[in-house]
């Protein structure tokens, strides 16, 4: 193979800058990607090469060299070959480690690696749901906010901004860090009996807008409070609006009705919305998002009043009342007591916003209830762009699977259960740092992008087949978080739980379980099934092909193509041609040579029902055997139906490909109006003899997708 054109370029002064003539010849660059089977989950990708260091010039502490203050932690790095297309690796530098001998030589052993390496280093979970969107929308006109979320053993509600002061508790019992009303927060504010506390906090000077903004989460008890309880005073400062409280109330008719109250400086009410019913069950016994927005307009305030209640499937219920108060002005967010009465009896309560902008705190509801029925892709999505991870997606998010609330955990730990809910990929994007997601439907039914040929010696040794029990698992649970459980068991069949010494496709129970959070129980027994599914295929393993572009440089293009989750095949190795998966690679590239190893596992599980395909379209017999053995050079079978209906002599539907005992035939025509029936057949190059009683089946019989 001719002398490999490698670049190897590292990022500093605002732009990448080639360091290849330094990479030390002597040693492989080696590039590992994604994972090594289907067990495992997202790990960072890794590059390995050394630098010639004989000036002393890849030390990042030599303050002599020119690359001083510019190389060191997590300086990207990007490596790519010549006439290969896009970059084989980006990341970042995790490890310089300058080496000497004890003569002459000198090098700079470096390590690299792809973005989830240092996102993961860190185990703080992230924020709430809840809080990480408001924290979000801080820069909309947010002046105080405070959310609730403290310990069991604080004695103030922190404040969610720098630039403002904890609200003081004042009076009552109040169990914070105790409710769980509201599946987005981490557990906040259980008011408990009365009388209860009353909250009170301070805002920052900010300029005058001309609006106000406020939101509040509470859930209150069925019974529902006392009449006329005040949910929040919220003053303005002295001078700078012609209202100097505005009021939210909460009234007990109809279950609960909320209205908005302006009082002037005398603290007596001269504006009244009026009650409103927020839907036709009322505001108790239900958790809500309340909230007023008042704004001036010319010598007018207009007002709007804001319920939506908080569904558990991650839906809204409620209603936006409107109207104008006259010749009245808004003023400067001052101070705000919160519960003011000390009567909010069994409520519990979580964020509490203060806006000056009809842009601030948008859209806080899903947010709060844990972003309930979020698809899979989409979450993940929404957590990269949260941590500024460029996000990549394969297939269509509405084909993943509804999310059940979003817990707090790290950000990895986010992402791998948005994976294993799914059932997609999940891996570092080979072209920049981020992450890239393949949706389990983007699985289905791929075309290959790598074909092999065994016998054209397109594969490097070694290759070997496992038929093992490494990935058997025939007895499978799925629970959902908080949820229900289903179990699918492999009773019959191949694989089956039964004892191998009773039944020649037994072999004995492989339990698992697997946890999932999705957003309903309803999804579970197909989720069993199909997991029972990928347990049991039968298929030969081939964890690792190494295709060596030295010998075949003919595939190059092919191999720098195909990336994880696309298919690859080998034709020539077995009677039916070989689909694998690839989930992972390493990549060695020495100065004459490159060789890929790929880390695969089967594709046939992901070959699924396609309507009106002849091969992925077909349904199975329910029950088919032979009539009569066969010799291997036997083209005419005599096949009975044992159960099900007969098999279609139509010809339009030949011809089509059978299996009996691992050995593969195509039908060309069936002749015969009962059973047993008479099969045309055309034979391959591996044919076998086969007894009476031998199945027949279909050779790709139907899957039916999840």
């Amino acid at each position: 193979m001719a002398e490999q054109d490698v670049v190897v370029e590292l990022f500093y002064d605002g732009g990448w800058h080639d360091h290849a003539d330094r990479v030390y010849t002597r040693d492989p660059i080696e590039i590992t990607r994604g994972r090594g089977d289907e067990q495992a989950e997202l790990v960072p990708s890794t590059l390995s090469l050394t630098f010639d260091n004989r000036d002393d010039r890849y030390n990042p502490r030599n303050p002599s060299s020119d690359l001083f203050g510019k190389i060191g932690r997590n300086t990207p790095i990007w490596v790519s070959v010549a006439g290969g297309g896009s970059g084989r690796f980006v990341g970042e530098v995790s490890s310089w480690k300058p080496r000497r001998a004890l003569k002459g030589d000198a090098w700079t052993e470096v390590t690299a690696s792809g973005v989830t390496r240092r996102l993961g280093q860190g185990t703080s979970p992230l924020l709430s749901p809840a809080y990480a969107e408001v924290d979000r929308q801080t820069g909309v006109g947010v002046v105080a906010w405070w959310p609730g979320e403290d310990g069991a053993g604080a004695t103030e509600l922190a404040a969610g901004l720098t630039t403002h002061g904890p609200m003081r508790i004042v009076g009552g019992s109040p169990q914070l860090g105790s409710s769980d009303a509201f599946p987005g927060t981490a557990p906040c504010i259980d008011m408990g009996a009365a009388p209860t506390a009353v909250f009170h906090g301070r805002c920052p000077t900010s300029p005058d807008t001309g609006t106000i903004k406020w939101r509040m989460f509470i859930s209150f008890p069925a019974a529902g409070l006392g009449s006329a309880q005040r949910l929040v005073d919220l003053y303005t400062a002295p001078g700078t609006g012609s209202v100097r409280v505005w009021r939210l109330l909460y009234d007990n008719p109809f279950d609960g009705t909320f209205q908005l109250q302006g009082l002037d400086s005398t603290f007596a009410v001269v504006e009244d919305s009026g009650a409103i019913l927020p839907i036709a069950a009322g505001l108790d016994g239900s958790t809500w998002m309340l909230g007023f927005e008042v704004t001036e307009d010319g010598v007018d305030v207009d007002w709007q009043l804001a319920a939506h209640r908080l569904n558990p499937d991650g839906t809204q219920t409620g209603v936006a009342a409107t109207g104008t108060f006259t010749a009245q002005t808004v003023g400067i967010p001052d101070e705000v007591y919160v519960g003011p009465d000390a009567g909010l009896v069994d409520t519990a309560l979580a964020a509490f916003v203060v806006g000056s902008s009809s842009a601030t705190v948008d859209g806080l509801e899903r947010a709060f209830t844990g972003w309930v029925g979020e698809t899979a892709a989409a979450r993940a999505e929404r957590l990269c762009e949260e941590q500024d991870v460029t996000f990549d997606l394969q297939g269509t998010a509405g084909d993943t699977m509804p999310m059940g609330p979003q817990p707090i955990a790290t950000f990895t730990e986010q992402l791998a259960e948005c994976e294993r809910a799914d059932g997609g990929i999940l891996y570092e994007t080979r072209g920049g740092l981020g992450l890239t997601y393949v949706t389990r439907t983007a699985l289905y039914n791929q075309t290959p992008v790598l074909e092999l040929d065994f016998a054209a010696g397109q594969i490097a040794p070694p290759l070997d087949p496992d038929i093992d029990d490494a990935h058997v698992r025939n007895d499978v649970t799925v629970k959902r978080v908080n949820g229900s459980s289903a179990r699918a068991v492999q009773e019959t069949g191949v694989l089956n739980v039964n004892d191998p010494a009773t039944d020649p496709d037994g072999v004995g129970r492989y339990v698992t379980q697997y946890d999932v959070n999705t957003a309903f129980d309803a999804a579970l027994p197909d989720i069993a099934g199909w997991r029972l599914h990928l347990g049991v295929t039968p298929d030969i393993r081939y964890a690792a092909v190494t295709v060596d572009l030295g010998a075949a440089p003919d595939l190059t293009a092919d191999v720098d193509a195909i990336n994880i989750g696309d298919v690859l095949t080998i034709a020539n190795l077995e009677a039916d041609l070989v689909r694998l998966l690839v989930l992972g690679y390493t990549e060695t590239i020495h100065t004459h040579t490159r060789t890929i190893t790929f880390n695969c596992v089967p594709a046939s599980p992901y070959s699924v029902a396609q309507l009106d395909d002849p091969v992925l379209g077909r349904l199975n017999t329910e029950g088919s055997e032979l009539t009569t053995g066969i010799d291997d050079n036997d083209t005419s079978l005599s096949v009975a139906t044992t159960r099900g209906p007969l098999w279609t002599t139509d010809a339009g539907e030949m011809p089509f490909v059978i299996r009996i005992g691992g050995d593969v035939m195509t039908v060309t025509a069936i002749s015969g109006a009962a059973s047993p029936q008479t099969f045309t057949v055309t034979r391959s190059a591996t044919a076998k003899a086969h007894l009476a009683g031998a199945a027949v089946n279909i050779a790709n019989p139907i899957v039916l997708a999840l």
